[in-house]
């Protein structure tokens, strides 16, 4: 918990710039009309890959919903490594769209891993690991 105080207050101390690196890597993404049928979550529960030569398939479809694709993929690059990504892999994705969801993504992941010490979550190492990891990615991207 003493570490994870310390921690929060690190993230404290650089929410200006957080702020301003959020609000600068939005101006960059481009408005869109049109959106993805998303699914949400897609950790290995959820996903079916048999063999490199066949189609992926969604095991559930609950949380469905429209948005930027991109959102997705950073999620699924984050999940998966780069030898089971490379099944989902697009050439359309837009680099800046997808900064702007992996850094988002480290904020939020961070906030949430923050909650589960909090709250006592019942893996205190996993939570732990959760905040520290993404708390990194932050401060990284901030340099």
């Amino acid at each position: 918990v003493q570490a994870t105080a310390e921690a929060e207050a690190v993230v404290s101390a650089h929410k200006a710039e957080i702020d301003a690196r959020l609000q600068a890597l939005r101006i960059q993404v481009a408005p869109r009309t049109n959106y993805n049928l998303l699914h949400g979550e897609l950790p290995g529960g959820h996903v079916l890959i048999r063999s490199r030569d066949q189609a992926v398939y969604f095991v559930d479809i609950e949380g469905i919903h429209y948005g930027d694709l991109e959102s997705e993929h950073t999620f699924l690059k984050w999940v998966y490594a780069p030898e089971d990504y490379q099944y989902f892999a697009r050439p359309d994705l837009e680099p800046a769209r997808m900064a702007f969801y992996k850094f988002a993504m480290h904020v939020s992941l961070t906030y949430a891993g923050s909650c589960f010490i909090r709250r006592n979550f019942h893996n205190q190492a996993w939570a732990k690991r959760l905040f520290e990891r993404n708390l990194d990615e932050v401060l990284q991207q901030l340099s």
